[in-house]
């Protein structure tokens, strides 16, 4: 008769005890795929706001070049708004070995925070 018993206790379900685990399991689990979906989102972010900055600067290197303008050395402040957001720029000129060349560095910081720099030689137009 003891088999009949074990049988039918088997055929019976889960114990509490056992949900209880299969449960904290299944949470443990999910917290572990929140993690990285938030990790996921958030360097989307970080690579979506260095794209835009090297953009603005690689827009400010371009302006420089097509102005056919000669910049003297110094720093400049500046702003500019693209993907609805305003960025800081710093553009440095320095004089270098070469008359005929100027090396610029272009910072673009959001909030305060830099996000990309660039470094160019600016040719002297003719």
């Amino acid at each position: 008769m003891t088999g009949v018993k074990a049988r039918i206790k088997s055929l019976m379900g889960f114990t509490l005890i056992e949900l209880m685990v299969a449960v904290a399991v299944l949470a443990i689990g999910m917290t572990a795929v929140l993690h990285s979906t938030s990790q996921a989102a958030h360097a989307g972010v970080f690579l979506k706001q260095k794209t835009i900055a090297h953009w603005v600067a690689g827009n400010r290197a371009a302006e420089l070049s097509i102005n056919q303008e000669w910049p003297s050395p110094g720093v400049t402040n500046g702003t500019e708004t693209m993907a609805n957001q305003t960025w800081q720029l710093e553009t440095e000129v320095r004089d270098t070995g070469v008359p005929e060349l100027r090396l610029v560095t272009i910072r673009v910081s959001l909030d305060g925070d830099e996000k990309a720099s660039l470094i160019a030689f600016l040719e002297k137009p003719m």
